[in-house]
């Protein structure tokens, strides 16, 4: 199904174009990820350690959202939902975290995971940010809390299916924590009617400009993730600064 891009002027429309835009995404997933079904080892490594700093930046994005929203229903619900992206007062606990347990377990050390991400991937997470910065609220509702989360949903289906398919990955012992809670409702499903009443004065233009944006990152990422893991493509140097979102989680040593 083609996706239109004339711009939705009624919160219908809208809804309208993110049915186009998921079908689309659900068909063109395969071609990107189902290299992850058969790949050796560090093909799979390399990929999957880019969609980590995705989802390192992920947290950082939702609150600077969650900032810019009026006082609301979305902006509670959102709220909650970084709490839980952060593990609930427990870092240990966060969604990164447990997707780090899940690479460790796949033969990945912590210095490939903060070292062996693609630069364009951080070029194109630091330009998603810089948007998040400028933009109206509704634009960042349309880009982090529908074109994120929702979209989110639809890849990380697929990437857990061809993982569970692929024989090495088979024979690893691994957490697979991350994984169960992203097959549950994705956010967006759960926020449709704060989102209405939020956007219900604003310009809905907005709301789709930020979806479609997002949808465009969707698809550069994934090329550049594609490129990363099956070309070997090197990542950061040693000296290279990294973002404070890719930090991973390093627990106060034990003094008892």
């Amino acid at each position: 199904m083609p996706v239109p891009r004339t711009l939705p002027r009624t919160i219908k429309e809208f809804w309208q174009l993110t049915r186009s835009v998921i079908a689309a995404a659900s068909h063109r997933v395969p071609e990107k990820l189902a290299v992850l079904q058969q790949a050796d080892l560090p093909t799979v490594q390399r990929i999957l350690i880019q969609y980590r700093w995705f989802a390192a930046y992920s947290a950082g994005d939702l609150a600077i959202l969650i900032a810019k929203l009026p006082a609301s229903e979305l902006r509670s619900k959102l709220a909650v939902c970084l709490d839980d992206e952060l593990g609930r007062g427990n870092p240990d606990d966060s969604r990164i975290a447990q997707y780090d347990r899940f690479l460790i377990g796949l033969g990945v050390t912590p210095d490939d995971i903060e070292y062996q991400v693609d630069p364009e991937i951080l070029a194109l997470l630091e330009l998603h940010r810089t948007r998040m910065h400028g933009a109206t609220y509704l634009y960042g509702i349309g880009l982090e809390a529908m074109g994120a989360e929702c979209l989110c949903h639809v890849y990380l289906q697929a990437m857990r299916h061809h993982l569970l398919e692929n024989p090495v990955v088979q024979q690893a012992s691994l957490d697979w924590t991350f994984w169960d809670h992203t097959c549950e409702a994705d956010h967006g499903g759960k926020t449709r009617a704060a989102i209405e009443r939020v956007a219900e004065t604003g310009d809905t233009r907005e709301l789709a400009r930020g979806y479609l944006d997002a949808e465009e990152r969707w698809r550069r990422f994934w090329d550049i993730a594609h490129a990363a893991g099956t070309e070997q493509r090197p990542g950061l140097s040693e000296e290279a600064e990294l973002p404070s979102d890719g930090w991973r989680y390093r627990p106060a040593p034990d003094e008892s």
